[in-house]
C-alpha cells in the first residue's frame, strides 16, 4: 500500500469513526462542483436529498461557500425553505458540523453527521484537519493512482479528476 493510499485510508476512518451518521466530502469544488465527491450517508437519505434537489437549499451547504472554517450545525442561522434539516435529523442526521477550506483558489468542503450529540471542540478540529488532509492527498496537480482511484470511487457518489 502506497504512503498516499494509507494516508487516505487512515483520514477516512478517521472522520467514519467520529461521524455515527455519516459524511460527505467535497474535494477540489470548481465553481460548485466537486471533482471528487465522498459520501457514507444512509442510501435512502441521499436519494431523497438528490431527488428532491435538496442541495439547492441546504443551509450547510450556503453556509459552506459563504466561511471558511466550521461550524456546528446548530450555530448557523441561514434560511432552511425546504426544511433540510429536520428532513436529515429523521434519517439520523440530527446534529453535525460543516467544514469548508479554501488555501489557494480552491475550495474543500466536508458535511459530518451524528445521530446522538453535538460534535465536541476538538472533534471539529479533527474534522476540519480531516478535510484539509483530504484536499492535500487528492491534489489535482498530481495524477492518482489507478488503485486509489479505485478506492475513491468505491465512496463516491461523484468522481470525476481524469
Amino acid at each position: 500500500m502506497t504512503t498516499t493510499k494509507s494516508q487516505i485510508k487512515s483520514t477516512l476512518t478517521t472522520a467514519k469513526s467520529l461521524c455515527t451518521s455519516g459524511f460527505a466530502l467535497g474535494l477540489h469544488v470548481v465553481y460548485t462542483a466537486p471533482s471528487i465527491m465522498l459520501q457514507t450517508y444512509r442510501t435512502d437519505w441521499t436519494a431523497k436529498y438528490v431527488e428532491k434537489g435538496m442541495v439547492v437549499s441546504d443551509p450547510t451547504v450556503h453556509w459552506a461557500f459563504q466561511n471558511r472554517g466550521a461550524a456546528r450545525w446548530s450555530e448557523m442561522d441561514l434560511p432552511d425553505p425546504q426544511n433540510v434539516m429536520p428532513q436529515a435529523a429523521e434519517y439520523g442526521l440530527a446534529y453535525g458540523c460543516v467544514t469548508s477550506i479554501q488555501p489557494k483558489d480552491v475550495q474543500s468542503m466536508g458535511f459530518f453527521a451524528r445521530d446522538d450529540r453535538e460534535f465536541t471542540d476538538d472533534e471539529i478540529e479533527t474534522l476540519l484537519a480531516c478535510t484539509q488532509k483530504m484536499h492535500d492527498l487528492t491534489d489535482p496537480s498530481k495524477p492518482l493512482s489507478i488503485d486509489i482511484r479505485s478506492d475513491l470511487k468505491s465512496l463516491s457518489v461523484m468522481l470525476t479528476t481524469p
